[in-house]
């Protein structure tokens, strides 16, 4: 009997589109992956720069690969360590992320010092799959949706929901 597999594709590009919504929507995303990310774990690229005196590059190729590489290796520890239903959507991040990294390792092969555009367009790479890895994860979610609990565990009752019912 001739095996029918289903595509692997469809829902992908709507999964992105949801994803990048919500990383939209969410303050405490934004402030996260600016200022953690960004600014602090990046601090090897945009300090240098700034601390020298003499003419420093900007987006030096050997702080970009360093940086991308981080990135990239906490996302595959973090895969191995999770346990995710979207495995479609994980296995498009695998691709992505080893074309990350193999644009970042040729760049900085043929760049080592001065600025790679392979290891830049790696880093940019690895920064949107860290984008699309972490964006759902629930400590982002605003808490004034979640239904508040009394002393009891369970959320207050509605009053005009409770009716006597009385047997006949």
């Amino acid at each position: 009997m001739l095996k029918v597999r289903k595509n692997s594709w469809s829902g992908i590009l709507s999964e992105i589109f949801t994803r990048l919504g919500n990383a939209l929507k969410s303050i405490m995303f934004i402030a996260y992956f600016i200022v953690g990310v960004l600014f602090i774990g990046g601090i090897g690229i945009w300090l240098p720069p700034l601390i020298e005196n003499t003419s420093a590059v900007w987006f030096e190729s050997q702080s970009m690969f360093t940086f991308s590489v981080a990135i990239l290796g906490t996302l595959f520890v973090e895969g191995f360590l999770g346990r995710g239903n979207k495995q479609n959507f994980a296995a498009l991040g695998l691709i992505v992320g080893f074309i990350a990294f193999l644009l970042c390792s040729v760049g900085y092969f043929y760049t080592q010092s001065g600025i790679s555009l392979a290891v830049n367009w790696g880093a940019g790479l690895s920064l949107l799959i860290f984008l699309m890895a972490n964006v759902n994860d629930p400590r982002f979610d605003d808490e004034e949706d979640e239904p508040t609990a009394d002393s009891t565990g369970f959320p207050k009752a509605d009053a005009n929901k409770i009716t006597d019912k009385k047997d006949d």
